[in-house]
């Protein structure tokens, strides 16, 4: 697919800064890091035999580089930390870098030093001569991922993007940022967002806005939109967001690229500060589906932190000795049968791309049964609720010293918005959760949105529904009137069901991205991996954005360099006064003064503890460490 002319042309942000963190790091009186604009690999220590190209990289190829010694991690994560030093100022995806990126590389270099594999091609046979391969610590060895700053890192500021956690440095990492360092991962650095995760422009008052390197003159959506830009423009080698009405989706498809939402009880989301826990969920957003199977065998294990995912066992891979990477299959479309949603189908030179896809998957052997009827209003809109947010945030502040209420954060005066305070208007004392009968209707529509796409899969023998994702994103004040919304992607989590979404093409006016959207009935993840592997092998559809190419090397980083980046953050003028807080508002209720777990509500059957137990009360089997799959890795 080819990619459209784009426009590069910005609103103008620069007023609003006391400084650009390259105008610091570039000016010649900056002797301390007069070092990182030498050259890469100028340094006697490297001894790799090859030059990492950050751009369209995947974690595969950085995987197979170390193996056979080509280069080491602290040269890949220089690499990518060259293109944000080069890009942040145009882009504004990134809040913090972590300032333990260099030295966590150099400890997994030393865990693979040689004695392993060093492949020198031979000047007269040129054939390559192989030794064993070198011991990689995990199936993330190297890897850097850029992490949205919702997730808890016990030595970076978690800021949910406000000014008024800047200083946040959680005891405790999420157990996903464990699970990806466990495997190897390095955490390069922390995403913009939108502020508390409120919104779909990804702007707030640590980061500014983030813009779309496809179109600077549009967001990349939200909430995640630091990490959709950042792994668009090659920021890092896989990106984590969070979801819960398309957070994760809408800047994936934003920034062409493959973003998964899986099954809400296959990834803990303790230690993820929430929006709505009973649909919040960490996802990976990638550039191949390659690697979104991979980071998904990192993320998906039980936690005692989130008991909803001991929901998981013996309904993923692992119960049958598999992992999620076995099932990149380029034959998976060959016999799958697949829905759309007609009526959710646009109009004009978008649906000619799409039904040119829906063309080439029939002719890679699936069946297109494109005249489904789109689920009723009444059931989607009813069954999307985000009125815990109260009752969750209280949850999280306890793992926090900073506030010990939403009150409190309201009344910082910074702020960008006050969005987060409508939930302080919301029925969530202990009376209204027991007594508010309208609050418990939207779990049980759930159920009967279940059944009625259930009933249209059963009636077609269906694999699985898809539709398109968002047509365009907004302008970063929502200036244009543009039709883009992400509606149709709020249909997976109000189900509670995973859906990956895929380039397709990009729009012709604006050069951003659109995509499609797969969705599957909970925990069938394998089936989505399978068939978007093989769309994507077809399509081929993802393109980089054409104004954000390979940049020269800078030179040797380390510890001090990454600190003087992020102590030249830009101040913006974003802030604003103190909230309104609602007369009567339950904000200082203590969770330990709720007997209701928002989590299981009536309409569900999941029992969750957010600080541990088990899932006796479900009637599912508790589940033993031996039977957990954090130890079923791919090596």
């Amino acid at each position: 697919m080819a990619n459209k002319e784009q426009k590069s042309s910005k609103p103008d942000t620069k007023d609003n800064k006391s400084l650009t963190r390259r105008g610091i790091l570039g000016t010649a009186g900056a002797v301390a890091v007069s070092g990182l604009l030498s050259g890469v690999g100028s340094g006697d220590e490297h001894t790799s035999s090859e030059e990492f190209d950050p751009v369209e990289a995947n974690s595969w190829e950085i995987r197979r580089g170390y193996e056979t010694g080509a280069f080491t991690a602290v040269e890949v994560v220089e690499a990518y930390l060259d293109r944000i030093l080069a890009y942040e100022d145009q882009l504004q995806a990134v809040i913090t870098i972590n300032p333990n990126a260099i030295q966590r590389a150099e400890e997994l270099d030393k865990a693979a030093e040689p004695g392993g594999v060093q492949a020198s091609e031979s000047e007269e046979s040129g054939s390559a001569s192989v030794t064993a391969p070198r011991d990689l610590v995990g199936p993330l060895h190297g890897v850097p991922v850029l992490v949205k700053d919702n997730c808890n890192t016990d030595d970076i500021p978690t800021t949910t993007g406000t000014v008024a956690m800047e200083d946040s440095v959680p005891t405790e990492s999420a157990d996903i940022v464990q699970n990806i360092r466990d495997a190897g991962g390095i955490v390069i650095a922390k995403a913009n967002m939108d502020e508390f995760a409120f919104g779909y422009t990804s702007s707030s008052s640590m980061g500014g806005t983030v813009y779309n390197p496809y179109n600077l003159e549009r967001t990349s959506g939200g909430s995640s939109g630091g990490s959709g830009t950042g792994m668009g423009a090659n920021y890092a080698a896989i990106g984590i967001g969070t979801d819960t009405g398309g957070s994760v989706r809408v800047p994936s498809l934003a920034n062409s690229l493959v973003g998964l939402r899986p099954t809400r009880q296959l990834v803990s989301g303790a230690g993820v500060s929430p929006l709505y826990s009973r649909q919040d969920i960490p996802g990976p957003m990638a550039r191949t589906v390659a690697d979104t199977a991979l980071m998904l065998d990192v993320l998906a294990a039980p936690s005692p932190g989130d008991t909803l995912t001991y929901h998981q066992y013996g309904k993923t891979p692992y119960a049958d000795g598999n992992r999620y990477t076995d099932f990149l299959n380029e034959d998976g479309l060959d016999g799958a049968r697949i829905g759309v949603y007609a009526d959710w189908m646009p109009e004009g030179e978008i649906r000619e791309q799409f039904e040119s896809v829906f063309d080439e998957m029939e002719d890679a052997g699936a069946t297109v049964v494109s005249y489904l009827e789109s689920p009723p209003d009444d059931l989607t809109d009813s069954a999307y609720r985000s009125s815990t947010i109260n009752w969750d945030w209280q949850n999280y502040l306890e793992t926090i010293e900073e506030y010990d209420s939403i009150e409190d954060l309201a009344l910082t005066g910074e702020l960008e918005s006050c969005g987060i305070t409508f939930a302080l208007e919301e029925p969530e004392t202990i009376e209204g959760l027991k007594e508010n009968v309208e609050f418990s209707v939207p779990y049980y529509n759930q159920r009967e949105l279940q059944q009625y796409i259930l009933s249209q899969m059963e009636r077609h023998d269906l694999d699985m529904v898809m539709y398109p994702g968002n047509q365009d994103v907004p302008t970063p004040d929502y200036s244009e009137d543009i039709s883009w919304g992400p509606a149709n992607l709020q249909l997976s989590p109000i189900l509670d069901w995973p859906s990956i979404v895929m380039p397709v093409g990009f729009r012709e006016d604006s050069g951003v991205p659109v995509g499609m959207e797969f969705l599957a009935p909970k925990f069938e993840e394998p089936k989505l991996i399978e068939t978007a592997y093989a769309f994507e092998q077809l399509t081929e559809a993802r393109e980089p954005p054409a104004d954000f190419g390979p940049v020269e090397g800078g030179g040797d980083w380390d510890a001090d360099d990454i600190a003087m980046w992020n102590d030249a953050r830009p101040v913006y003028n974003t802030v604003g006064e103190a909230c309104d807080i609602p007369d009567g508002s339950s904000a200082s209720t203590s969770p330990q003064d709720l007997s209701v777990d928002t989590r299981n509500l009536p309409g569900s059957t999941d029992s969750v503890s957010l600080g541990g137990g088990t899932a006796s009360e479900s009637g599912d089997e508790e589940v033993s460490d031996e039977e957990v799959n954090g130890g079923n890795l791919p090596e």
